[in-house]
């Protein structure tokens, strides 16, 4: 069996799309598309890095798959996707993050992002989607 590394590698340019973490779309559905660059695994933490500089670490990831042509972690037991302001300058003061951590019935969201939408998500959701765009080739 392959590990969640080698698997992000082997499929690196089909993980691009629109992201959804326990059903919470990342911004408005299909309005942000993620292409993924870099892709590392240590301590059973999966870390990918994107072509924006946004970072998606998943903790105990069950098996990853593409499924039609979206990119598919179900279970998790943590979450994290951080991200630069988008049309500001990279540095640390303008680096904000989503953070997903699965509770016994629930999932607890934290984030430093002062404009942010429901943190509302749904155990019952995949931990991670990216939804290929009809429009990424």
């Amino acid at each position: 069996m392959m590990t969640p590394e080698t698997f992000v590698r082997t499929n690196l340019e089909r993980i691009t799309g629109s992201l959804q973490i326990y059903g919470q779309w990342f911004g408005r559905p299909y309005d942000n598309v993620h292409r993924a660059a870099e892709v590392k695994w240590e301590n059973d933490v999966l870390a990918i890095h994107f072509s924006d500089g946004e970072e998606l670490q998943v903790w105990n990831p069950s098996p990853p798959l593409i499924k039609g042509r979206d990119f598919l972690i179900e279970k998790a037991v943590r979450v994290r996707w951080s991200w630069n302001l988008y049309g500001l300058e990279r540095t640390p003061d303008n680096r904000r993050y989503y953070d997903y951590v699965v509770e016994k019935e629930s999932v607890r969201v934290s984030t430093d992002y002062d404009y942010h939408q429901s943190t509302q998500a749904d155990r019952n959701q995949p931990a991670v989607v990216l939804h290929a765009s009809v429009f990424v080739v």
